[in-house]
């Protein structure tokens, strides 16, 4: 033979060599008694002396026989026979003789096993009885169930030329039989524990791998039942030896987290979200919400990241609760960068760094903190230095000293109107400036000070009817189609109602709204941070608004962030429980600022209540006792009706539960000594250190169960 090695794909070697060689190949194969013949590839193939070789072994007359000894005393190794089976669903089982012992090679099926198919199916089975697919008549012929990890749906059984047996499922997918018996054939190499599942009894499920390792499904159920009883067990010892507090703190921990377990996690709020293109931001209330006794600027740089304001300052000209309803911009409708500036009562820009002059000047407002580190938080989040295409704009409008019946809208005072030629200026600076995408994506309500000792749900109602008109109004002005989202805080310190009940003051019902309206968000309380009595300094703003724009951020992106309150509370074994939905657990305590003292109250700002008076201070042991709960523990017991307050009057309005959130504003505490800074910034511990913007718990008030 020549040999050549030519190759035979694509279309065969035409070399008159490789014609010859094969010749001499075909020859072999026909003629010969060899049974493997090389081709000229160095292909080994089976000649006709092979095949002649299994026609004789398979002469099913010569090599039947009564039973497998009889078979193996009737042939020689290498040769097959076979076995009839009187009974089941075999007729034949065949074998081969290897050097002496019967070894099965395959099976037929008896006549009887074809009619179980057209009635009960045919079932492929392994070696344990293990069931993994059927063939069953349906009404388009037989069809194949078990394959569905094969992405087979609707399979039918076809024979076609060419294939054996084929299965199409309704779309024309095939898998040709013959293919899937070889793939099957090979399922021993991917399972080298020979792992199998087996059904001993009808009580047990068992899977058992190559080294007698059993998994009993019976064995699991009894071992999962035995440790649900010594659980129980161990709950019955607990109440015996009056542990029963336990229990207790465990089930409203779990409470409590259930509560925030959807904390910031995406959804979407039914107000708007920040987008490209303008986005107005409006702070309205009364004299908090217009900078009122900060006397000073601390942010004196205008912004960097491309915030604006509405003319010269972020107030308007008219701040007062005087005649004048406008809003009227200092240096006209027309868009400015954003910084702070001094300006008096009268509303005129005060440019220089003397400390003289008397009244009430007005300085830092909470504008600066809050949308600087609102487009901070953004352009982290969209990974750039600045994203140009995303402005903010804002204002801050109201009187000062205003109740919550002047700033409404149709009061005589017209206070509302301020807001309204706020919103229509910024339409005319957002034209002049070419933003044709505009919305008020959020306001800020800034009041309850003069309504603090309203009754809560009669200023809950009117507060509802301002929001939605402030929303509404704002919608006209700019066409857009979703709410802006509702910012509220909660009054505090020197304003904190003398008792707290479900039913006194403003501090419920701003909890209330939260709780009930999806558009309403808590940014926190207005005291806590340093403070002159009954406003902030300059620094306490910022620090406020930085604070607040972590929640109005998140949910101007469509993140959850849920308000930081108390959840429940359980008097039992003589100590009440509280648990609080917080938002970074565990639960710690943080100082709070009275005047500019940092306080921090062994009681921590919480007030125990019943039938006999009330308890703080030394009369309460509080502490930590798990991430979400507080044990309070009276020195003496309590009787009647209990209720809890936390943040009451008798604790400065305010209270030092606090998160574990470690974030930290960009801003620092600055003391400039100019410019009408109050001499009592001067607060060493805080002076170029950044903003902590821990969170901290809403004033709140609860009945108490008794257990």
């Amino acid at each position: 033979m020549y040999n050549t090695n030519n190759p035979v794909e694509p279309n065969g070697s035409s070399d008159p060599r490789d014609l010859g060689d094969n010749a001499q190949v075909l020859d072999l194969l026909l003629n010969s008694s060899q049974i493997e013949v090389v081709g000229r590839t160095g292909k080994k193939l089976k000649g006709i002396a092979a095949l002649q070789e299994i026609i004789t072994s398979l002469d099913l007359g010569s090599f039947t026989f009564a039973d497998t000894a009889a078979g193996l005393a009737g042939t020689s190794s290498g040769q097959y026979f076979r076995v009839p089976q009187s009974s089941g669903y075999t007729s034949f089982i065949y074998y081969v003789n290897n050097n002496g012992a019967a070894n099965e090679v395959s099976r037929t099926m008896s006549s009887n096993s074809f009619k179980d198919v057209l009635n009960d199916g045919f079932y492929f089975t392994d070696s344990e009885g293990f069931n993994f697919a059927a063939i069953k008549m349906g009404e388009r012929g037989p069809t194949l169930s078990g394959l569905s990890e094969l992405g087979l749906k609707d399979v039918r059984l076809v024979t076609k030329q060419g294939s054996l047996l084929s299965f199409f499922d309704a779309e024309g997918f095939e898998v040709d039989f013959t293919v899937l018996l070889s793939q099957m054939a090979e399922m021993d190499s991917l399972n080298p524990h020979k792992v199998s599942i087996r059904n001993p009894d009808k009580d047990d499920f068992q899977i058992k791998d190559n080294e007698g390792f059993v998994l009993s499904l019976e064995k699991l159920n009894k071992v999962s039942d035995e440790k649900v009883q010594a659980a129980n067990d161990a709950i019955a010892s607990l109440k015996e030896g009056g542990s029963t507090s336990a229990i207790v703190a465990m089930q409203m921990e779990l409470a409590a987290q259930s509560a925030m377990q959807d904390n910031f996690t995406p959804y979407d709020p039914p107000v708007a979200r920040l987008k490209k293109g303008l986005n107005i931001v409006i702070i309205f209330g009364q004299s908090l919400g217009v900078g009122a006794q900060s006397y000073t600027a601390v942010t004196r740089s205008a912004s960097t990241l491309g915030n604006l304001m509405l003319g010269r300052s972020p107030r308007g000209q008219h701040s007062e609760m005087t005649s004048d309803v406008n809003f009227d911009a200092l240096g006209g409708n027309v868009y400015y960068p954003l910084v702070e500036c001094r300006q008096s009562n009268d509303g005129a820009i005060i440019t220089d760094a003397s400390n003289a002059g008397s009244g009430e000047f007005f300085g830092e407002t909470m504008l600066s903190g809050f949308l600087e580190s609102i487009k901070r938080l953004h352009n982290r989040d969209a990974g750039v230095s600045n994203d140009d295409t995303v402005v903010l704009a804002g204002s801050c409008v109201g009187a000062a000293g205003s109740s919550i019946e002047k700033l409404s809208k149709g009061a005589s005072e017209n206070y509302y109107n301020r807001y309204l030629t706020c919103l229509a200026g910024h339409m005319e600076a957002a034209k002049a400036a070419g933003y044709t995408d505009v919305q008020v994506a959020g306001i800020m309500y800034i009041q309850g000070e003069n309504n603090a000792w309203s009754d809560t749900a009669d200023y809950q109602s009117k507060l509802l009817t301002l929001k939605g008109n402030l929303q509404a109004d704002a919608m006209d002005a700019t066409g857009q189609k979703d709410k802006p989202g509702f910012f509220l805080y909660q009054i505090g310190g020197t304003y904190q109602p003398d008792t707290m009940t479900l039913t006194s003051g403003a501090p419920m019902a701003y909890m209330n709204i939260v709780k009930e309206h999806s558009d309403v968000f808590f940014v926190g309380n207005e005291f806590g941070y340093p403070n002159i009595g009954a406003h902030m300094y300059a620094n306490s703003y910022r620090w406020f608004a930085s604070r607040a724009a972590k929640v109005a951020f998140n949910t101007l992106k469509g993140i959850r962030h849920k308000e930081f309150r108390p959840f429940d509370a359980a008097y039992v074994n003589g100590s009440v429980l509280v648990s609080f939905m917080v938002p970074s657990p565990p639960l710690t305590t943080k100082d709070y600022y009275v005047l500019n003292a940092a306080t921090q109250r062994t009681d921590h700002g919480i007030t125990l209540s019943d039938a006999n008076g009330s308890l703080i201070g030394d009369d309460l042991t509080v502490s930590l006792y798990s991430p979400c709960v507080l044990k309070v523990t009276p020195k003496r017991a309590l009787s009647g009706a209990i209720s809890l307050s936390v943040g009451d009057k008798s604790h400065d309005g305010c209270n030092s539960i606090a998160d574990s959130d470690d974030q930290l504003s960009r801003f620092t505490w600055q003391y400039y000594g100019d410019a009408g800074q109050r001499e009592e910034e001067n607060i060493a511990a805080l002076i170029n250190q950044p903003y902590p913007l821990f969170n901290r718990s809403a004033n709140y008030y609860l009945n108490v169960r008794t257990l």
